[in-house]
């Protein structure tokens, strides 16, 4: 789980999943070959995401400390995806204390992040070669 950390990595093109350690980076791998990270930030005092990952989705935990303008940014995402032609890319739903989960699959997981980024939930995200 990530905690505070601003810093998310993601191993592309990728088929499975590795579930993430305690450091503030997430990986997804295929094969050896032509990995690159896809790497985001966030500002911890707007915004915490954390994300658990297994074989087929990610999900993510995302708690606006900040709910203006943010809140109406994560629900145009969610209306994104479901109002598009595949229902099940990414599920949303609410917690209490302006939390909220999405559920996204793993083919769906950077059509998500830069999503966020899009809607300027994330500063940055970049490709990077893997270590």
């Amino acid at each position: 789980m990530l905690q505070t950390g601003e810093l998310v990595a993601l191993m592309l093109p990728g088929k499975d999943m590795i579930a993430p350690g305690s450091s503030a980076q997430r990986k997804l791998t295929r094969a050896k070959e032509d990995q690159l990270m896809l790497e985001y930030r966030y500002d911890p005092s707007i915004i915490q995401i954390t994300e658990s990952v297994n074989e087929q989705d990610a999900e993510f935990r995302i708690r606006l400390l900040q709910e203006e303008p943010y809140l109406a940014r994560l629900k145009q995402i969610r209306r994104f995806f479901e109002d598009n032609d595949i229902y099940t890319d990414a599920l949303f739903y609410v917690y209490k204390n302006h939390e909220y989960g999405a559920i996204v699959r793993k083919e769906y997981y950077v059509d998500f992040v830069l999503a966020l980024m899009k809607h300027q939930l994330l500063q940055s995200v970049e490709w990077k070669p893997s270590p």
